[in-house]
């Protein structure tokens, strides 16, 4: 994984880390505060490690999942893959991409995966660290509005939020399609990390694009 370059600064979205254990989200006003909240946590639950400085480390490893090159310096052999500093903002072209193929999809009648295929892809989520609030998600903008309205209220998965990656509102994305999330994604040389499903879509659809040549 990789690690804080900047220990006495706020890191985007705050200084949050989330016990996967037990699903709490953990809040507080500096690493050290958090560091001390997490070791109660775990000690009231029963898990390891409680001492601070195991603590820090899976703290900073954990905020490194959903931040860049700017933020974090790669630990020695390891393959961490930064979320690109460009990717924290979401920009009009993610909004196009986005919604050109959700747009798509609705026309052709907004088709889902089947349930258990979403709920396995909302596992991988809820257990990513750039699984996060944002204010930026697609579904911000209109058409992604309503392309999440389309997802009916027995599909809807609890702690699915924004992507910090590919920037898109995971409750209707682990819900689309492999061609919706082929179509959302392309042209747009996203780096996922080795254990997200949309990596895996996608390396398999280049695999074979590349075969059919």
């Amino acid at each position: 994984m990789a690690r804080l370059r900047f220990k006495h600064t706020a890191p985007l979205l705050g200084w949050r880390y989330r016990q996967s254990e037990t699903g709490l989200v953990i809040t507080a006003t500096s690493l050290g505060e958090l560091a001390r909240k997490v070791s109660e946590h775990r000690q009231h639950k029963n898990l390891q490690p409680t001492d601070m400085a195991s603590i820090q480390i899976e703290i900073e490893r954990q905020l490194c999942g959903r931040l860049g090159n700017s933020d974090c310096i790669a630990e020695p052999g390891d393959n961490w893959v930064p979320v690109r500093d460009e990717n924290n903002i979401m920009s009009v072209d993610k909004i196009i991409s986005f919604s050109r193929a959700a747009w798509e999809w609705i026309k052709s009648g907004g088709e889902l995966v089947v349930p258990e295929e979403a709920e396995r892809r909302a596992k991988i989520c809820r257990d990513c660290p750039a699984n996060a609030d944002s204010g930026h998600g697609c579904f911000n903008c209109a058409l992604g509005k309503l392309v999440r309205s389309m997802v009916p209220q027995s599909r809807q998965i609890e702690g699915l939020k924004t992507c910090m990656y590919c920037g898109c509102d995971l409750q209707s994305k682990v819900n689309l399609p492999e061609a919706g999330i082929i179509a959302s994604d392309k042209g747009r040389n996203i780096a996922f990390p080795d254990h997200c499903w949309q990596r895996q879509i996608l390396d398999t659809h280049k695999n074979v694009a590349s075969h059919e040549k």
